[in-house]
């Protein structure tokens, strides 16, 4: 029962868009959506939720007409001006239309096996991010920031190390749950990629980390959804 408690929080957040087109994203899910998984542990209900999210309305990544960096100036939407979008790890308003200078981040880093095909373009990986921000992360996993630690200048409430990047507690649980979902929704079955989260990450077996934090990082901050304001 334990692991079942666990497990289910970690997920059930981040399943409420996908299925949805983009206008209806922030609409919770019929409450018979989980109905068939309630009563499942462990291994068996990360497959059932599995089964119950794979089949979500695939965006293009880049598109001439209606691709990732629309739904994210939809998604991101800064609910005090709809003309800017919501920076993650910065949380600042910026306009939307001074794209590319705010960019799309991938909470899981493209270099750890979302760098083509569904999870490259998965909506639920994808951020308005600063460009400068965006390259300051890179492919780092996400940790508490030791040693040598930097404030990028605009993100000064998120740090990172030589490895990893820690974000600031308004984003904490978000990308907590994102990962959480993407090792979920591609877990080696029809043909998708198996993206696995782990303490040691490995980028060529597509292990991401590091999983004892975001598990940490998920219990404190359960209320963060991506389209509220937040401050830096």
């Amino acid at each position: 029962m334990k692991a079942k408690k666990i497990v289910t929080r970690w997920l059930v957040l981040p399943f409420v868009v996908l299925a949805s087109a983009v206008a209806s994203a922030q609409q919770l899910p019929p409450s018979s959506y989980y109905a068939s998984v309630s009563n499942s542990t462990s291994t068996a209900l990360k497959s059932a939720l599995h089964d119950i999210i794979k089949g979500h309305t695939v965006i293009p990544y880049s598109a001439t007409s209606f691709d990732t960096h629309d739904a994210l100036v939809v998604l991101d939407r800064d609910p005090a001006n709809s003309a800017n979008v919501l920076l993650i790890y910065s949380g600042y308003s910026v306009a939307a239309s001074t794209w590319p200078n705010w960019n799309r981040e991938h909470i899981w880093p493209q270099s750890f096996g979302v760098d083509s095909g569904d999870p490259n373009s998965d909506l639920f990986n994808l951020r308005a991010c600063d460009q400068g921000v965006n390259s300051s992360r890179g492919n780092k996993y996400f940790d508490v920031s030791t040693g040598s630690i930097t404030y990028p200048t605009d993100a000064p409430s998120s740090s990172y190390d030589g490895d990893s990047w820690e974000p600031r507690d308004a984003d904490k649980g978000f990308v907590a749950r994102a990962t959480f979902y993407i090792t979920t929704r591609y877990d080696g079955t029809g043909g998708d990629s198996d993206l696995q989260l782990a303490d040691s990450p490995s980028a060529g077996a597509h292990v991401f980390a590091k999983r004892s934090t975001l598990l940490d990082w998920n219990r404190r901050f359960p209320q963060r959804t991506r389209s509220a304001p937040v401050t830096a």
